[in-house]
């Protein structure tokens, strides 16, 4: 099959997180966030005016996902484990692996450009407000390189 074309839906994209080399989809989420970043630092002489010049620094990256907190599947009680054992998960930002008979999620495919690193989860609040689904967030810091990588054919 080919790649995908078009826009992205966002339900089509997962955040994964690599469980004894399997990747599984955090439980219930409704939002992900992947931010790549790179510091700037000025470089500036005597020479140069008064506009500064940037120069691109260290890159850096982060991602986030909101979920409704729930008793099954990967769920908070899971994350927060990962967190406080304080070693880097294997995070994979990829489209769904399957199409599921109940909706019109788009599958994953064959040429598909999908994200994967290593991170630190850095946060996870839990709200449980009344008469209200209970929600949690993760938040995880890169620790090394964030990858483009291609599913293969």
């Amino acid at each position: 099959m080919a790649a995908n074309t078009g826009v992205i839906e966002g339900q089509d994209l997962i955040l994964y997180i690599e469980v004894e080399g399997v990747p599984t989809p955090i439980a219930h989420s409704t939002q992900h966030t992947l931010e790549p970043s790179v510091e700037t630092r000025d470089r500036v002489s005597k020479d140069t005016g008064k506009w500064k010049n940037k120069v691109a620094g260290l890159l850096d990256w982060k991602a986030g996902c909101d979920a409704l907190a729930c008793y099954d599947g990967f769920s908070y009680a899971t994350l927060f484990g990962l967190m406080i054992s304080r070693q880097p998960v294997t995070l994979k930002l990829a489209g769904r692996d399957a199409v599921d008979s109940n909706d019109n999620w788009t599958p994953e495919q064959a040429g598909d450009t999908y994200f994967e690193g290593e991170a630190i989860i850095s946060s996870l609040p839990k709200t449980a407000p009344n008469n209200a689904d209970a929600t949690f967030s993760v938040s995880f810091e890169g620790t090394g390189e964030l990858t483009a990588k291609t599913v293969a054919v």
